[in-house]
Parts: C-alpha cells; structure tokens; sequence
C-alpha cells in the first residue's frame, strides 16, 4: 500500500468530521421575530392574576417583575407574533423584560 492510499481514508474521514462540525448536514433553524415598536395592552390574563415579567425569554427565567391586566406597555419586538406562543420585549415604567405573547394584543386607536 503507497502512502498516499493510506492517507486518503483518514483524511476523508476529518474531512466528514470537519463538515459535521460545521453544520453542513445540520437542518437550518431560522429565529422568526417580529419588530413591533408599539404599544400593547396585556390582555387575557386570568381575574386576580397578573402577568409576569422574565429576564429572558423562557418560563423558568427569573422573575424580575409583574404587570397587572390590561394594562398598557411598550413592545419592541416578539419571537413570533403577539397573542401566539412566543415571548415578547417589552418596557413599561423604564423596566424591560419578556412576557409571554399569548397575552398581548396590538392596541388600536
């Protein structure tokens, strides 16, 4: 066997080693935000509960605020679309913070 037959294999296989490691034969995953940069007002939120306030968008991320129903506040953007399943940026009292989609809605004049 030459030495070029014997390189051949281990190379081929760093290579498929390199390319996996890249994400090549990885599926795609596209982030679907939605900029708003609007107001909202809380909506849907059971009687006697409020709606609470993350530090980062997922239910089990700190609770770093609440913000009572129906209230109104400032969305800038949202992974997905408001009143669906997602997260949303909000602002409201110069506090920032993700709440849950599901419970806003656009307001309208």
């Amino acid at each position: 066997m030459t030495l070029v037959s014997r390189l051949t294999i281990p190379a081929l296989i760093g290579g498929i080693i390199v390319l996996a490691a890249t994400g090549l034969f990885s599926p795609k995953v596209h982030a679907s935000w939605t900029h708003y940069e609007t107001i909202a007002q809380v909506s849907g939120v059971p009687v006697a509960r409020v709606l609470n306030v993350r530090a980062a968008p997922a239910a089990d991320a700190e609770l770093t605020g609440t913000i009572a129903r129906n209230a109104f506040i400032w969305v800038e953007n949202c992974t997905g679309a408001m009143g669906e399943d997602g997260w949303c940026l909000v602002e409201r009292g110069g506090k920032r913070g993700w709440v849950a989609a599901q419970y806003l809605a656009l307001h309208t004049d």
